[in-house]
């Protein structure tokens, strides 16, 4: 299992994280336990705030299977993602 966030403003990146996933409840696993919580609900109502241009985008492979989130901050919704990522990289 491989995991790396890239951090962006807008369209350029700022840097890059690689997760080490030998660590067991490091920033890895807790990256993983967000994965699901990462996608936007089918009905989802969010509210319309614009709290920058930030990107996170979370990419590897899981189990063998390719894994690519990314979270943004141009609504509510978004916003509340990046805060969850943000936070369980950072530990």
């Amino acid at each position: 299992m491989t995991l790396v966030v890239r951090h962006y403003d807008g369209d350029q990146l700022l840097k890059t994280t690689r997760l080490d996933c030998t660590v067991k409840d490091g920033a890895c696993d807790r990256v993983v336990a967000l994965l699901p919580r990462l996608s936007p609900e089918p009905d989802e109502a969010c509210t319309e705030i614009y709290g920058g241009p930030e990107r996170l985008v979370v990419e590897g492979t899981l189990d063998g299977d390719a894994v690519s989130k990314e979270v943004t901050r141009t609504d509510g919704c978004q916003i509340a993602r990046y805060d969850l990522l943000s936070e369980a990289i950072k530990g």
